[in-house]
């Protein structure tokens, strides 16, 4: 399998690291526990790594490496741990438009949330028959204790205006997919649903 990681324009990670091409980084403290200094972390899919940036490194501008990783230690659906990473090559940044974010935070949630009123929103606005702020408002105020499915809502309602809008739904649509990993049974699976989720929605744009 084939695993990816974002840094800054400078090669540094989030904690400062310097990075180089064919250059192993090692961690040798003990442990595996994510979001510490006991791991090193990365993405399986290079998509996904753009949609989480925002929720996790939230790195400006940044570049993506395809890695070689000595072995997963440990994983929360959204991202992965290894004890040693190394950088392979530079590849592209995927460019995912405010709209496929959205449709991706709705049809994630989609998994683990089953109220029948949000869904018939989600499936309106999917099927393009709903898009209106005033749907999305109705979604968001019905839902608000349920904070994936309200994190959803508010996505499509922050699309409505431009720059500053758009920043805080691509957080959104991250918050919503984690709320959304957390609910899920095996997250495993769920990560798998999620990579299958994204590139549907990348085919369906090409055919």
């Amino acid at each position: 399998m084939k695993y990816y990681k974002l840094l800054s324009q400078d090669l540094t990670s989030h904690q400062g690291t310097k990075w180089e091409i064919g250059v192993p980084i090692t961690i040798t403290k003990a442990g595996n526990e994510m979001c510490s200094d006991q791991v090193l972390h990365c993405y399986n899919h290079p998509m996904l790594a753009v949609i989480f940036n925002p929720i996790h490194a939230n790195i400006r501008k940044p570049k993506l490496f395809e890695i070689q990783v000595d072995g997963i230690c440990n994983n929360d659906g959204l991202k992965f741990a290894s004890k040693s990473q190394t950088l392979l090559r530079e590849i592209s940044v995927p460019e995912i438009s405010l709209e496929q974010k959205i449709e991706f935070a709705i049809k994630v949630v989609k998994l683990v949330y089953k109220d029948e009123k949000w869904n018939l929103w989600a499936d309106k606005w999917l099927d393009g028959s709903d898009r209106t702020v005033h749907a999305a408002l109705a979604a968001l105020a019905a839902h608000a204790a349920a904070a994936l499915a309200a994190l959803a809502s508010a996505v499509a309602y922050a699309a409505r205006d431009a720059a500053s809008a758009a920043r805080d739904a691509a957080s959104a649509v991250a918050y919503a997919a984690y709320y959304a990993a957390d609910a899920a049974t095996s997250k495993n699976e769920f990560n798998q649903k999620m990579i299958e989720i994204i590139e549907s929605i990348f085919d369906e744009q090409k055919s």
